[in-house]
């Protein structure tokens, strides 16, 4: 599963560097300065729970090859209409986009593009910020949530109660919820790489197991 995060900043950076820490095959879109930065430095996370210092692959726009599996949307909101042009070589017939902006324009924004079944619902308060190094250094303040699925909500699809009790048993912590999202395994796979890096747990908070 091939992983694209737009922009490596606080939040990019952060959930970018949790999923390759993770095994997944990620590629951070960004900027020519913050490629050499991070050509020069790698990619470094100082989070909560320990350090990640690791090379990082980046592309430019216009220099991505190949489609993408799940595109993780971190640009700020000025930056929407250029991303989203710069994404749209990369979408496969099963990409999606899990948006983790401020506000919820960019859902509509992102449904009228490329289709509301393509288009998951994102939060995340992970208390991050990019110092001017280049380094993703994340507060000791335990302000850590993150939650995405279907911006319905929508329960009866939720995932079947054994799916359930693998993701219990990986994240043990429940530091993120997923609301029954049904993107097949595109978004299982985004489960199942951010809880090896002990960064996401996806259990839907009104199902039990």
């Amino acid at each position: 599963m091939r992983f694209l995060v737009v922009g490596a900043g606080a939040i990019g950076g952060y959930f970018g560097g949790k999923l390759q820490q993770g095994g997944a095959d990620v590629t951070f879109l960004v900027r020519p300065r913050r490629a050499a930065q991070l050509a020069n430095r790698g990619l470094v996370v100082r989070a909560q729970d320990g350090q990640i210092s690791a090379p990082a692959r980046t592309a430019l726009a216009g220099q991505i090859d190949g489609t993408f599996d799940v595109v993780l949307l971190c640009c700020k909101g000025y930056d929407l209409d250029d991303s989203m042009d710069a994404i749209a070589p990369v979408m496969g017939p099963a990409t999606v986009v899990l948006p983790l902006l401020n506000g919820i324009r960019h859902i509509s924004m992102l449904s009228d593009r490329f289709g509301a079944d393509r288009v998951l619902g994102g939060l995340t308060a992970v208390n991050a910020v990019l110092e001017p190094d280049g380094a993703i250094v994340q507060s000791p303040v335990k302000i850590d949530t993150t939650g995405f699925g279907e911006p319905s909500g929508d329960a009866r699809r939720a995932a079947p109660p054994s799916k359930r009790r693998s993701w219990r048993a990986a994240c043990p912590a429940r530091s993120v919820t997923i609301s029954s999202p049904s993107c097949g395994p595109s978004c299982s796979a985004l489960r199942a790489r951010c809880c090896r890096a002990k960064t996401l747990c996806a259990l839907p908070p009104e199902t039990s197991v």
